[in-house]
């Protein structure tokens, strides 16, 4: 999927996928969320957003975040990757 936001291009094709993450549901339940985290050469993170009737990715979406989400989004969805995406933390 390849959309233009405030004049830049976020396309699945080319960034680099990062993490994945859906609810447990099944793709044709309504309240269905796939959400997939990617990374573009630039350094820039979205989201591209999948989901149900009844959800707010009723029509697949391609949303910015900054870094800072990226890290919140991973520690809540994606936690056993964080170490590996972001690098070793503090104990």
């Amino acid at each position: 999927m390849r959309r233009i936001l405030n004049g830049k291009a976020y396309d699945t094709g080319s960034a680099k996928q990062i993490a994945h993450y859906d609810n447990g549901l099944l793709p044709g339940d309504f309240d269905y969320i796939e959400e997939t985290l990617y990374l573009k050469k630039t350094g820039e993170y979205f989201i591209l957003g999948e989901g149900g009737a009844r959800t707010k990715y009723r029509i697949a979406s391609i949303v910015p975040i900054a870094e800072d989400d990226a890290r919140k989004w991973v520690e809540e969805k994606a936690n056993e990757l964080y170490e590996e995406i972001f690098g070793p933390v503090e104990e």
